[in-house]
């Protein structure tokens, strides 16, 4: 029996989703992306009608199995053409391979690469020509968008005002409550917390946000973007496909049983972080709202999820509580554990903090964090020797590391080397 694959991936996904300065923009980017390669139908509920024999979903791509070339093609097709007319702005790569269902394997087995390993190299391949990155997206007579520089090229008739598409579309998803109530009912469902003023746990939203930030001197106005990222995951992931498969159909239950667990750790960390976080309210929220507004803010959680995918995590909150929220999330993941192929693995991960003013570029500062998470990786790497000789451990001890910075007027042109070069002693060492 025949299979035919399609397996697509969204490129430059952060940049997309922190390309405006606006968190409800943001919040509908990050959305786009999930359902586009998660669940593909939500996004296009209109004349969908396709089914697929297996989806597989993780790793930063979709794979979707039909049992024929011909559907396969069509999905291909009417994909493709749907995000170019709908979604301005998505990057979309994707490829096409048929199999032998009994006799070729998706997993590597025996030294020879699997089909979904096949197909990963040839959408790398792909990724690096990039063969339509340059594509005229104006023809000069346009009026630019004053928000993200594109053109103008429809009507925001709430501010009454030209705006390019791709964020009025990221707008409209942005504005809907399926977000919310998806991070609601993931994070906020079921915690055993009761707020003062009686009333259901909210997440962060732009309106709270603005009413509580202070003005520009104040230490009220900063925020602070927290970005973090799983360790080792590729240890896990090569300790999970060093496991045998008995067929096609074996590895694609294993594969979305080994993905839900990591999600599950994630899940579980952001819910214990905001537990946490709201039992220790009288200790924070007199320093952010104040005497007079303790009360009526007790049912904010002073965060708000942007990304959440996997290992995977980005989320906005307020300045002052930047760091201990990265702290407090890191140590409750460090709590979670996975069984992979009879052996138990640790969860752990850096973060990096970017605390900058409410009216800094939003991606710049996600940019920031996610550097500042780059840099706490490579920190934790040049440092393996001396983790291995506090341990005891001859094997790579795995640790989590949090990198953060406190952005000030100015230095909007900051750079990590030029940090790391500020930080270098006079005698060069670190």
């Amino acid at each position: 029996m025949r299979k035919t694959l399609v397996m697509y991936e969204v490129s430059q996904k952060q940049q997309y989703i922190f390309r405006s300065n606006r968190l409800k923009e943001n919040i509908g980017a990050s959305l786009i992306i999930r359902w586009l390669t998660e669940e593909p139908e939500k996004l296009f509920d209109e004349d969908w009608n396709f089914q697929f024999d297996h989806f597989i979903s993780g790793g930063g791509n979709a794979v979707c199995i039909f049992n024929s070339e011909e559907e396969a093609t069509a999905f291909a097709n009417t994909l493709s053409l749907r995000v170019l007319t709908e979604l301005p702005g998505i990057e979309l790569f994707l490829v096409k391979q048929s199999m032998d269902w009994e006799s070729e394997f998706l997993f590597d087995r025996s030294g020879k690469r699997g089909v979904l390993s096949q197909m990963r190299d040839r959408l790398a391949v792909k990724k690096n020509r990039r063969q339509h990155a340059v594509r005229q997206i104006s023809w000069g007579i346009h009026a630019l968008c004053p928000d993200s520089g594109l053109p103008a090229d429809s009507f925001d008739k709430k501010e009454g005002r030209p705006k390019a598409r791709e964020l009025t579309k990221k707008e409209e998803y942005g504005e809907r409550d399926i977000r919310d109530t998806e991070f609601r009912e993931r994070f906020l469902s079921g915690l055993p917390v009761r707020a003062a003023n009686g009333k259901e746990l909210e997440f962060l939203d732009q309106d709270h946000l603005e009413k509580t930030l202070g003005d520009g001197k104040s230490a009220k106005n900063y925020v602070a973007v927290v970005h973090i990222d799983g360790n080792a995951m590729g240890v896990k992931v090569s300790a999970f496909l060093s496991q045998p498969f008995d067929t096609n159909e074996d590895y694609i239950k294993e594969y979305r049983a080994f993905t839900q667990k990591i999600d599950q750790a994630y899940t579980s960390a952001f819910r214990s972080m905001i537990e946490h976080t709201m039992n220790d309210y009288g200790n924070w929220s007199t320093r952010l709202y104040g005497n007079e507004k303790v009360e009526e803010y007790s049912n904010i959680v002073p965060v708000r999820p942007i990304v959440a995918s996997g290992d995977d995590i980005c989320f906005l909150a307020f300045g002052q509580l930047g760091i201990e929220l990265a702290r407090v999330f890191i140590q409750y993941l460090q709590r979670e554990t996975i069984d992979i192929n009879q052996k138990r693995y640790p969860f752990q991960a850096c973060a990096g903090v970017a605390i900058v003013r409410r009216k800094f570029p939003f991606w710049l500062a996600y940019e920031l964090a996610d550097s500042l998470c780059a840099n706490a990786k490579k920190r934790l790497k040049a440092d393996e020797s001396f983790w291995e000789r506090v341990s005891g451990n001859k094997s790579p001890v795995d640790a989590s590391l949090i990198d953060w910075e406190l952005v000030k007027s100015g230095d909007a042109d900051f750079h990590i080397s030029s940090r790391r070069d500020a930080l270098r002693p006079p005698d060069g060492s670190r």
